[in-house]
């Protein structure tokens, strides 16, 4: 989600306002080739 986003020329100002994140998280999937998952709270972890 956050990698189709930022490869449809999202900004990550944009989609960190959008999914309720940080910055530097939105930065950091936006770039990484690992799936980000999702929890009730909001926190992020990578599947591996």
């Amino acid at each position: 989600m956050i990698r189709e986003m930022y490869d449809q020329e999202m900004s990550i100002s944009e989609i960190s306002r959008r999914l309720h994140i940080n910055r530097k998280n939105a930065r950091k999937y936006a770039k990484s080739k690992e799936i980000p998952r999702f929890h009730e709270k909001g926190f992020l972890t990578t599947i591996t």
